[in-house]
């Protein structure tokens, strides 16, 4: 009986201490906080969206299928300190790091999930500080329209 309950404080202990979270785990734990903000956009609201005139983002635009939106700046700070743990131990699963600026614990990091011909998620994580944000987008988007896009951008 002591072996049976020393082997599952032991097999309790290893889980605890090699759990991750992951990038959608993230903000379904951290989107109901006191203090946070949170929304989510989903595809038939962003069907709606439309930016002026541009014909050009507003195609990129139907591409997206959904946007997730978390702040947690005006939230304790005990509860920032736990986002940005949950962010150093994040399980990037099929995301990639694309951009990471600032130290190991803060800074601003863009992960990104896809292949060479479709982005299918975009993942903006800010930890510097006094910041904790969240920006999650979904969508099937070519890098080729997010290069037309960035180029608008420049032009403007």
């Amino acid at each position: 009986m002591k072996k049976i309950l020393m082997n599952l404080a032991l097999l309790l202990v290893s889980i605890c201490a090699f759990s991750q979270t992951t990038i959608d785990g993230l903000y379904r734990t951290f989107s109901d906080v006191k203090g946070a903000k949170s929304i989510t956009i989903p595809k038939y609201m962003m069907s709606l969206v439309k930016v002026g005139t541009n014909t050009e983002k507003n195609k990129v635009l139907q591409k997206v299928d959904a946007v997730k939106l978390l702040e947690l700046d005006n939230c304790k700070k005990s509860i920032r300190k736990k986002f940005r743990k949950a962010v150093e131990k994040l399980d990037k699963g099929d995301y990639v790091e694309f951009v990471r600026s600032g130290q190991q614990k803060k800074g601003t990091r863009l992960l990104v999930k896809g292949d060479e011909t479709v982005i299918t998620s975009v993942v903006f994580i800010d930890v510097s500080d006094g910041d904790c944000k969240f920006v999650k987008v979904d969508g099937h988007i070519s890098p080729k329209d997010v290069s037309s896009v960035l180029d608008l951008n420049m032009d403007d």
